[in-house]
């Protein structure tokens, strides 16, 4: 293949879709001289994080749907037929070679637009068990890249699916292997609930804090919804425990050195488990109960299975609970390395590249 091709990316809404489309766009673009096109929202994060990266960005209408009763759910099905009708005037003048979808709602008009167009389309799904757009837009797809082994899809499916593991940032990988920690320097434990935050999870460490940061380093990153709270606990600890604390609403480059110094990671089981993975992060796993087709209790179920997670139960869990397991795993080294070693095993370092391979023998 010597022409250059174009390809349009799409997906949004969190760091979970944006950051793995990012990492495909970097491995294509080693591979092959590309133009690239990124479709998202007007207001998600991916128009803020995308046009950082220089990548070109189109913004287009997005409906959402609900699992609760509100009023723009009446609204939003004419967002998305606009959305549709934007997409399709982008993909007839970009005219691309192929769509990668990552996934979340900006997704669906573009794939159908692009269907309806004849462009080919990739497919990719980050959970166990395949969300809502994804499961729609698989009879649409050329091919379905998805992240955990195929025995864990439907056989519906399966003609289309490729394992390729999830796609992560270089910078995770670079770091992949942990380094030999001081032994007498006080341990870091990192609460991380993805980049909107758990509030759940942030209530149960609000809690504990002072108990937290009597022992820990700890780094909490509470999303923007309870940022201003942790500010005001933190501003009521002692100058000791305020120094062992650090709390932030959302991180892009500093998650890597977050991660880097963490002895112990405690993270929903959303997609961003393989950054834990591919760094070899001992951590202890609160699936969202209200996700989506319960894809997280799932996800956790798999490495719980595999002896790569301590996985608790959100329902279950009370603050003191939550504290004892920490203090527990923390003085348990062997293991934490097994947690360590097996969630390691669970990571594809190479997810980014198989996936533009996929993509790239799909152009003709």
């Amino acid at each position: 293949m010597s022409k250059n091709i174009k390809i349009i990316l799409t997906g949004g809404g969190t760091a979970g879709h944006i950051w793995p489309t990012l990492a495909v766009q970097k491995a294509i673009e080693k591979k092959h001289k590309t133009e690239f096109l990124y479709i998202g929202s007007k207001n998600g994060l991916e128009a803020k994080i995308v046009p950082e990266q220089s990548i070109f960005y189109k913004s287009i209408s997005v409906g959402k749907l609900r699992r609760y009763f509100s009023w723009n759910n009446f609204i939003d099905p004419f967002r998305a037929m606009q959305g549709f009708f934007q997409a399709s005037k982008i993909i007839k003048r970009f005219k691309p070679d192929i769509i990668f979808a990552k996934g979340g709602y900006v997704t669906a008009p573009v794939v159908l637009a692009a269907w309806i167009q004849s462009v080919p389309i990739i497919l990719h799904e980050s959970d166990s068990v395949m969300g809502m757009a994804n499961k729609f837009l698989s009879k649409y797809a050329t091919k379905i890249a998805v992240t955990f082994p195929l025995q864990y899809y439907p056989k519906t499916i399966r003609n289309k699916a490729v394992y390729t593991g999830l796609p992560i940032r270089k910078e995770f990988l670079q770091d992949a292997r942990c380094k030999i920690q001081d032994t007498n320097r006080r341990k870091t434990v990192l609460i991380t609930g993805g980049s909107q935050g758990a509030g759940a999870i942030n209530h149960l460490i609000f809690s504990i804090l002072p108990k937290l940061t009597e022992k820990y380093k700890v780094i909490h990153l509470t999303g923007e919804a309870d940022f201003q709270r942790s500010q005001k606990l933190k501003n009521q600890l002692s100058k000791l425990q305020q120094t062992n604390y650090q709390n932030h609403s959302f991180v892009t480059k500093e998650m890597v050195g977050f991660l880097k110094s963490a002895d112990l990671v405690v993270s929903r089981s959303g997609g961003a488990v393989f950054e834990l993975a591919a760094m070899k992060k001992p951590a202890i796993l609160i699936p969202l109960p209200s996700a989506a087709s319960d894809h997280q209790n799932k996800n956790a179920e798999i490495f719980a299975q595999n002896h790569a997670s301590l996985v608790l139960k959100e329902s279950e869990l009370t603050p003191n609970k939550l504290l004892a397991n920490i203090n527990d795993l923390i003085t348990k080294p062997v293991l934490l390395k097994r947690f360590s070693d097996n969630i390691y095993k669970m990571s594809m370092p190479n997810a980014a590249d198989k996936i533009a391979e996929l993509i790239l023998r799909q152009v003709k």
